[in-house]
């Protein structure tokens, strides 16, 4: 098996469209056959949160299919969430499909900003008591209901 990050046979980058409700991979040609995926050949499909491996083995469960003589694979890519670019490495035996590198650095930025943010205090409203930001009803002289606009 070819560790991923060795050099490819092949590597390109796709743009997902979204067919039937989902963003599918559509692989066919020159590239799957010379990496051994060919017509009727199976092979097993298993997902990570950033990577879908498609690996030739005689117990898979999915097989190549064809059209026009040339091999295609098919499948969803919904695994790796909302994307719309994604790299493809050819290795013998073997296809990695992960998040294209810039949407994944975008992705992973995007997730510190916003973990960044829950931590961010909002300074319109009061925290917690303090002297310049007094409840209401503490404002208010007795007898009289505390509202907001009221100034005494």
């Amino acid at each position: 098996m070819a560790h991923r990050h060795s050099n490819p046979t092949h590597l390109i980058q796709r743009t997902l469209s979204a067919h039937k409700g989902a963003r599918r991979l559509w692989l066919e040609g020159k590239r799957l056959a010379d990496i051994g995926f060919s017509d009727g050949v199976r092979y097993e499909r298993t997902v990570s949160s950033d990577a879908i491996v498609l690996r030739l083995t005689p117990q898979g469960d999915r097989r190549v299919s064809h059209k026009a003589g040339r091999p295609v694979v098919d499948t969803l890519t919904r695994n790796l969430g909302d994307v719309s670019r994604i790299q493809v490495a050819f290795y013998p035996g073997q296809v990695y499909v992960s998040v294209h590198p810039t949407d994944l650095a975008i992705r992973d930025r995007l997730r510190r900003l916003n973990r960044k943010e829950q931590h961010v205090v909002d300074h319109d409203k009061p925290q917690q008591w303090h002297p310049g930001h007094q409840p209401w009803h503490r404002l208010a002289p007795e007898g009289r209901d505390a509202q907001p606009g009221w100034y005494g």
